[in-house]
């Protein structure tokens, strides 16, 4: 058996970090596991965090979907010509 090492809390900081320098609207932390200490660190502060992303996961096809749907958006604002 594998054993995974666990997401630390400094990841989500440093997320936060990131997020609040880019002054973001659609942010989301996405990870190929979960974490106790990260989803409670990012729900205190209305974040999105995808955990158990992987190929050809039901959560792969959400992110996917959520990209697509922010990059629609951004194109609209940008460049309302292109098609996607």
């Amino acid at each position: 058996m594998q054993v995974l090492p666990t997401l630390g809390i400094g990841l989500a900081r440093n997320f936060e970090g990131l997020r609040a320098d880019i002054r973001t609207q659609n942010e989301l932390f996405v990870a190929n596991t979960r974490s106790s200490s990260i989803v409670r660190y990012l729900d205190a502060r209305k974040r999105g965090f995808e955990p158990d992303v992987v190929p050809h996961s039901p959560q792969a096809g959400y992110l996917q979907a959520e990209i697509r749907k922010t990059f629609k958006s951004y194109l609209n604002k940008h460049a309302p010509s292109t098609v996607i």
